[in-house]
């Protein structure tokens, strides 16, 4: 039986979500890259097995490409430093950077990556608590926004209900101009309150 063709990630997606995403596979490869790495696993063979795993589960085309490029350029036993250097910088990763400059130092002189590898899972921990932690800060104001928002809009609701439609409400120009600055007014504040919050 055919497998059914790997899902990709919508158009409509937020980068912020993408990032997200690329942030979490980033630490799977390295937590799976960890523990083989303190066992002896030799390091191409631990990124390569992890990369392709990564690779075969990403949602997100180009990222699930490079991925592919990392277990290929481990499977050959090429340097990996500069595949973690330009993951870092394609994918805004500057967590990887660490790992980057310890494979470098690692191809170089032959030194351990297990430190280099604990370090940047500890800066993608701290980058997500981070994260976590705006989010439970901005959903307060943000609910607010929304409410102040929709208040003026209820308005028109409540005349309806009051026997009053929104056509009789807005007649001639008086109506019209303040329908037009109320819908202004709306959309700045909206607009104005997004950027305080």
């Amino acid at each position: 039986a055919d497998l059914p063709a790997p899902r990709r990630m919508p158009s409509f997606t937020s980068a912020r979500r993408r990032q997200a995403r690329r942030r979490a596979a980033i630490t799977q490869l390295l937590r799976s890259v960890a523990p083989a790495l303190r066992a002896g696993v030799p390091p191409t063979v631990a990124v390569a097995n992890s990369a392709r795993l990564v690779a075969d589960s990403a949602l997100d085309g180009p990222f699930g490409r490079a991925m592919g490029e990392l277990a290929i350029r481990a499977d050959a036993g090429l340097e990996l430093g500069p595949s973690f250097r330009r993951l870092a910088s394609d994918f805004d990763l500057p967590q990887v950077e660490v790992v980057a400059a310890a494979w470098s130092l690692s191809d170089d002189l032959g030194c351990s990556l297990t430190d280099a590898v604990a370090t940047a899972l500890e800066l993608l921990q701290a980058d997500d608590d981070r994260e976590r932690a705006l989010r439970v800060a901005v959903a307060g104001p943000k609910a607010t926004m929304h409410l102040l928002t929709g208040l003026p809009v209820a308005g028109v609701g409540i005349a309806a209900l009051a026997g009053v439609p929104p056509t009789q409400l807005y007649t001639g120009l008086v109506g019209m101009a303040a329908l037009l600055v109320g819908v202004v007014l709306i959309l700045l504040g909206r607009w104005w309150s997004g950027r305080l919050v």
